[in-house]
């Protein structure tokens, strides 16, 4: 994930206007609740005291993780592999796939292929022309983003045929939200980049409070690429000595955890076709996962401090995952404790 403060444009926002209105009111009018209804992670937390519900793990940044197979590092229990290399096949004795609950793949769309070319390194998009406008540079966008589409698709598969019950989780950016609402409301409905094979999507932009953005994820809500398909919510959990402060970024968490709530007092999505994995089953808000707990240099004059390292954004996090969840929400089931928690209220009866 990189830093990119920037504010949505307004056809972004007008072409939001109507899922805002159809979906649920602001977090704001959300009761602050003595439970929450969803689980915690942090983008790195390996440890059981990393205060996280569950483990993730990038294998590019954790040279100091225990390997699993003798080859690739896992932690150990459930977790969810974040930063996942979609650009190579594979591999079934890549990890124990039993317990990874989730892979997720970050900001695939923010360089793309925009000269057609094979032999060449993707350019950054952040410059590209919106991919449903007239123009060439438009249409070298939407042959990117077609192609970009396709190789995901072809990853995914591959994942299901390894392991069925891994959800595969897609992070976009505020750019790429503005690229769907505009194809969408301009081409008749046309749908890029939001697809069937995403189990779960999210997007991260970290320069403003969630009050600036709970809409974008409205818009993903009603306009789900599939009927189970869940949400994620990626706040920030770091600072620097710029703008914004520690405090503020420890203010923006709250709004996050209100929306996950309210979005999750009824968990009614159809099932998937994965099965019961125990792990946020049919809830609309699958997790919400800080990034990052510990620091990440991002280059030598630039060092973001994670949840660990800022004591007022882990106090926030604290207080909310020190919560107990609602009564009755099936949270992180082993496989051998499924059956026995899903014959028990028939048993009962």
């Amino acid at each position: 994930m990189r830093i990119t403060p920037r504010e949505l444009s307004s056809g972004f926002v007008l072409a939001l206007l109507t899922a805002t209105f159809l979906i649920a009111p602001s977090s704001k009018a959300v009761a602050q609740s003595s439970t929450r209804s969803f689980q915690m992670a942090l983008w790195g937390a390996k440890d059981d005291g990393d205060h996280t519900d569950i483990k993730t793990f990038d294998e590019t940044q954790e040279p100091s993780m225990p390997q699993y197979d003798g080859k690739h590092r896992q932690p150990p229990g459930r977790s969810i592999r974040v930063n996942f290399n979609w650009k190579s096949p594979v591999d079934p004795d890549q990890y124990d796939w039993s317990r990874i609950v989730a892979v997720m793949v970050d900001e695939p769309y923010n360089y793309l292929d925009l000269d057609g070319s094979p032999n060449t390194d993707d350019a950054d998009s952040s410059g590209a022309a919106p991919p449903c406008r007239s123009g060439s540079g438009a249409q070298n966008t939407m042959d990117a983003v077609i192609a970009r589409d396709q190789e995901l698709a072809v990853i995914a598969a591959q994942i299901k045929a390894v392991a069925p019950a891994v959800r595969f989780w897609v992070n976009l950016t505020n750019r790429n939200l503005e690229w769907m609402t505009e194809c969408y409301a301009n081409n008749n409905g046309l749908t890029i980049i939001d697809k069937p094979y995403i189990d779960v999507i999210s997007l991260d932009e970290y320069s403003v409070s969630f009050g600036s953005i709970y809409y974008a994820y409205d818009w993903l809500i009603f306009n789900r690429a599939k009927p189970d398909q869940q949400i994620a919510l990626v706040p920030g959990t770091f600072h620097t000595s710029g703008n914004p402060s520690e405090a503020v970024r420890a203010s923006y968490l709250e709004d996050y955890f209100e929306y996950a709530d309210y979005m999750n007092q009824s968990c009614d999505l159809p099932q998937a076709d994965r099965g019961y994995t125990g792990s946020f089953d049919r809830c609309p808000v699958w997790i919400v996962l800080g990034w990052l707990a510990h620091d990440h240099t991002e280059s030598p004059s630039v060092t973001y401090l994670g949840e660990q390292h800022s004591a007022l954004i882990s106090a926030a996090w604290e207080v909310e995952r020190a919560l107990p969840l609602r009564p009755g929400l099936v949270r992180q089931l082993t496989r051998a404790q499924l059956l026995p928690t899903l014959l028990r209220p028939l048993l009962n009866n």
